[in-house]
This record gives C-alpha cells, sequence and structure tokens, in this order.
C-alpha cells in the first residue's frame, strides 16, 4: 500500500489543473441503473435554454479518494469464525469529460459524455483466509467505464440519447449513480461509494409544455427508454446473465431544486445455461418507484430545509433460488426511504438530519414468495451495520449451507444470500447531528437504530438446526426483532481551491461502534472477541464543487 499511496496521491494532486471549467458534470446523465429485482429512470435536471450565439463549452474533471480503516473481529458464522481484523485500504478515481454544443437561433445542440472509475474498491487488507461471496474488502475494478453517450436535442422540448449511462432516481433508493461523496454538493456522512450500475440505452426524453410561459404544465417531462443491462447486483452480462428492460417516466419540476415524479418498469432476464452463476434462471418483474424532493435552502449559503422521499414496488415472478416445492417463486418487494436535512441560519454553523426506511424481509423461504427488499448497494447507512457485520454474515451462508456434514446436496443459487453491504430486511432510524466550528472544520454524528420487520433467517440452519425456529446468520436463535444500535462520530476539514478551480480537498476522520440486538445476536467468536464491532475510517478526498 505504501508503494501504490503516492502514485494515487499524485494523480488526485493533478486535478487541479484539470478542473478549470467544473469538477463534476453540471447536468447529470438521463439513464437508468437496475438493482437486485429492480431499476429505474432518472431525468437530467430543467435542461438550459439555448443561446443566442454559437457557443461550445468542454468540462474535464478527475475526483477521487484514498481510504485508510481500521476493522475490528466479530462473529461471522455458526461454527464461531471470525472476521480479519486490520487495516483495509480502499481507493476509487473518476475521470469525467463532458462537450456540449449549442447553435443560437436554431435551437438544436449535440452533447457528449465519457466518465470511467480506476483503481476503484479495495488495494489492500482485505479478506485472504475466509472465504465468502460479495465478502467487505474483496471488490476491487482496474477501471469500469460508466458514462460513454452522445446526444441531441432541441431546446427543452425533445432530445435523444444513446450510449451508456449511469443514473440516480431520487435518494438512490434503487437507483444509484455512486456519485455521493465525490463532490461537496452530494457528501453524505459516513458514506463512501463505488461504482454504479450501467446500462446500454436509447433514450427519448421532452418536455412539452416547456416554452409555454404561465402554464401549469412547464414543468412536466417524460421519459421512454430501452435497456441492455451491462452490469448491476442481480445481472452481468459478461458472466452470460442478460437483462433487458422497458422503462417510462414522468418527472414534474415545481422549481428547479423541486420537483415529484414517478417510473415504471418492465425487466426482462435470463441467464445462459454457461453462465457463471445461477445458469439458466430467469427473471421477471414490474417496478414503481414514486420520489420527490423538495429543496427550500439557499442556493448559496445551503441554508434551509430539504425534505426527501422515496417509495418503490416490485412484482413479478422468478426461477432464481428455487425449491423442492416451489420451482419458480412470486417476487412481492417493498422498499421505503425518506431523509429531512435542516441547515441553521448563518453564525449558528448547525445541520440536523433524520433518515428513515423501511425494507421488508423475508422470513419464510419455503412458502413460494420473495419479498425481501434490497437497496441499491450505494445507499448506503453507518460504518457497520449493513456494511461490514450483515455483508460478513450472508456472505458467509452460502459455504455454511454447502457443508457436507449438514447436507448432502446445497441448495440452488445459494450465492443470491449475501448481501454485498446493502440495506435489508430492517426498518431504520438514523438522526445525525452536525456543527460547523470554522467555515474549515465540521463535527457530527449519529445514532442508527434499527429492527427487522421479519426474523432474519439464514435458510438451512433455521431447517436443519431447530425445526423451523429461525435462526440468524450466526447460528443463534433471534430474541426479538431490535438488529442493533450503531453510534457514529466524526469530524471533517475541507478546503475550497480558488477560482478558477472547481475543486476542494477534504480529510475525514469517522469512527463507528455497533452494538448488537437480540435479533443480530451475539458477535463473541471462538476468540473470545467482545460482544461488539468498532471500525475507524480516515479518508483523504478530491471534491468537485
Amino acid at each position: 500500500m505504501l508503494r501504490r499511496a503516492p502514485f494515487v496521491l499524485r494523480w488526485m494532486a493533478l486535478a487541479i489543473g484539470l478542473v478549470p471549467t467544473a469538477a463534476l458534470a453540471q447536468e447529470p446523465p438521463v439513464a437508468a441503473l437496475a438493482e437486485d429485482a429492480s431499476t429505474s429512470v432518472a431525468p437530467a435536471d430543467l435542461p438550459a435554454e439555448a443561446t443566442d450565439s454559437n457557443a461550445m463549452t468542454l468540462a474535464i474533471s478527475l475526483v477521487g479518494r484514498i481510504t485508510g480503516q481500521y476493522n475490528s473481529a466479530f462473529r461471522i458464522d455458526p461454527a464461531g469464525n471470525s472476521s480479519l481484523a486490520g487495516i483495509e485500504y480502499s481507493s476509487r478515481i473518476r475521470v469525467r469529460a463532458d462537450a456540449e454544443t449549442k447553435e443560437g437561433d436554431h435551437r438544436w445542440s449535440v452533447a457528449g459524455a465519457i466518465s470511467v472509475d480506476a483503481i476503484d474498491g479495495t488495494l489492500s487488507g482485505g479478506p485472504d483466509s475466509q472465504s465468502g461471496d460479495k465478502l467487505p474488502g474483496t471488490a476491487s475494478d482496474s477501471v469500469v467505464l460508466q458514462d460513454a453517450y452522445i446526444g441531441v436535442k432541441y431546446g427543452r422540448l425533445f432530445g435523444v440519447r444513446v450510449g451508456a449511462m449511469t443514473s440516480q432516481w431520487g435518494l438512490g433508493l434503487v437507483a444509484n449513480d455512486g456519485s455521493n461523496g465525490l463532490s461537496l454538493d452530494r457528501n453524505d456522512w459516513f458514506t463512501l461509494t463505488r461504482a454504479a450500475d450501467r446500462n446500454l440505452r436509447l433514450m427519448l426524453h421532452s418536455m412539452p409544455w416547456a416554452n409555454h410561459e404561465g402554464s401549469a404544465l412547464r414543468g412536466l417531462m417524460f421519459i421512454a427508454a430501452l435497456d441492455k443491462v451491462l452490469d448491476d447486483d442481480t445481472a452481468t452480462a459478461a458472466d452470460g446473465q442478460n437483462a433487458q428492460q422497458v422503462v417510462g417516466a414522468v418527472r414534474m419540476y415545481l422549481a428547479e431544486k423541486r420537483w415529484f415524479g414517478l417510473y415504471y418498469v418492465r425487466r426482462w432476464q435470463h441467464h445462459d445455461v454457461t453462465a457463471t452463476w445461477n445458469p439458466g434462471k430467469d427473471l421477471r418483474v414490474h417496478v414503481v418507484d414514486a420520489a420527490m424532493d423538495l429543496d427550500w435552502r439557499d442556493k448559496e449559503t445551503r441554508q434551509g430545509l430539504r425534505v426527501e422521499a422515496e417509495a418503490a414496488g416490485i412484482l413479478g415472478d422468478t426461477s432464481l433460488s428455487p425449491t423442492p416445492e416451489y420451482a419458480r417463486h412470486d417476487v412481492q418487494q417493498l422498499g421505503a426511504f425518506g431523509r429531512a436535512t435542516w441547515v441553521g441560519v448563518a453564525g449558528t454553523g448547525l445541520t440536523l438530519q433524520l433518515d428513515g426506511g423501511y425494507f421488508s424481509g423475508d422470513a419464510n423461504v419455503d412458502d413460494g414468495k420473495v419479498t425481501a427488499f434490497r437497496a441499491d448497494r450505494n445507499l448506503r447507512q453507518g460504518l457497520l451495520l449493513f456494511e461490514r457485520v450483515l455483508a460478513w454474515q450472508t456472505g458467509r451462508a452460502r459455504r455454511t449451507a454447502s457443508d457436507p456434514s449438514l447436507v448432502g446436496v446445497p441448495a440452488e443459487d445459494l450465492d443470491r444470500l449475501a448481501s454485498g453491504g446493502a440495506v435489508f430486511d430492517a426498518i431504520t432510524v438514523y438522526p445525525k447531528i452536525g456543527y460547523r466550528i470554522f467555515d474549515w472544520l465540521e463535527v457530527y454524528g449519529g445514532a442508527l437504530l434499527a429492527w427487522a420487520p421479519s426474523p432474519l433467517v439464514d435458510p438451512l440452519h433455521t431447517r436443519t438446526d431447530a425445526g423451523g425456529l429461525p435462526i440468524n446468520f450466526a447460528g443463534q436463535k433471534a430474541d426479538g426483532r431490535y438488529l442493533a444500535t450503531e453510534i457514529d462520530l466524526g469530524a471533517r476539514t475541507t478546503w475550497r481551491l480558488s477560482d478558477p478551480w472547481k475543486a476542494a480537498v477534504q480529510v475525514a476522520l469517522e469512527q463507528g461502534f455497533l452494538l448488537p440486538g437480540g435479533a443480530l445476536g451475539t458477535l463473541t467468536t471462538q476468540d473470545n472477541t467482545d460482544n461488539h464491532a468498532y471500525a475507524t475510517r480516515l479518508t483523504v478526498s478530491l471534491l468537485g464543487r
């Protein structure tokens, strides 16, 4: 790691000379992401009117981060094995170029973008002796293409775009472009994201009444698209897991930063018989997602109130994870997430934030229904409970369920038990508070409280060890529905680079401490590790602004 760090930091420092116009694209991609049995579409912000003269803009940016995190050991399976304690190093670098031409009075414009994430994931310190699926610290990609598209539009009236795209819809419950933490405007506390899901897309968008002054429908936008999924939590085209989807969406702008909307997606997914995972299986679902973002904050000072909310329902059927009784399962999932943020008046430096979420669970894997909702992998809550503890325990589930001393022939598709750090089977309440002591120094903290709406169930050990009574992923009988209390504390300092450089350097130190509840059970191991988990994270970032 000491040999790699200077290389990464040199690249991050180089961005000071590469971002005179914009550190991130000013107009987000109009695109879609597909998530575990779900997908979405995100329209662009209200497009700018054409200028009166010929013009061309070009923005090149380089942003990123490097992180060192110390993690404690805790129980991860019924045998009492523990996760690996120690320091884990990770990084993420994004290079992006946006270009747009405008043709004055003709109102026609052409725009394109290309974005690449490099050195994304764990550099060193991840698991080397424990095996499992999607374990924390195992993901690493040298180069990931995020966006590569070109589009043509006629003012705000009509546009078409084609190519590889990512997206953000609402809070990112099922569609998340992974850009949180790469700009000052999208810089959530206790959050580190990775490269986003991505699609090949042909998309049309229109605002039919955009030029009708005084019309109540002026802010109405329509979207229609055809997608082929390149990679997401459910399908990876390179592994023979093919997914296509038809997308329709509508968004109503009340102002530039205040909107509400609805989208619908029909997804078909089939895995080739030669696919790495789940060969020959299929998934067919309908997804409906409603979202809103009502931002009353001052554009310059960011003071004021912002309220965001999103709810998604998924219906369909699948042959993934069949049982002897049911070759196909009905998919019935529900997820919702909301956030209220208040930034105090000038001079107080106070920020209050409250998150709350519901993610349906599935306590019975033998009833012909799949009801467990998993949020997008980039929707993070806290440092420990979902991102590490449950990611480790569910990631080990396939290994323990394949133990020949317990079962002759393992059940199919057990890799799908791994959460990969996603929030699932939970009701969460997460109040947070921050105080800006100086313009460049902020301290903050929060308490994540989580309950399981359905018993936290390891399917195999529930069948073999308890005769159907719920057994969690650590091999323990659940005592109630309370998952855990997680206390998170942090401090960060930010230096804005002077114009024309649209960038800032930030250093953040964050600490998380987890006390398990009865549903999660004890975290003690064979080595008598204390019944808690903790992590300390130091992150150095170059952010866009």
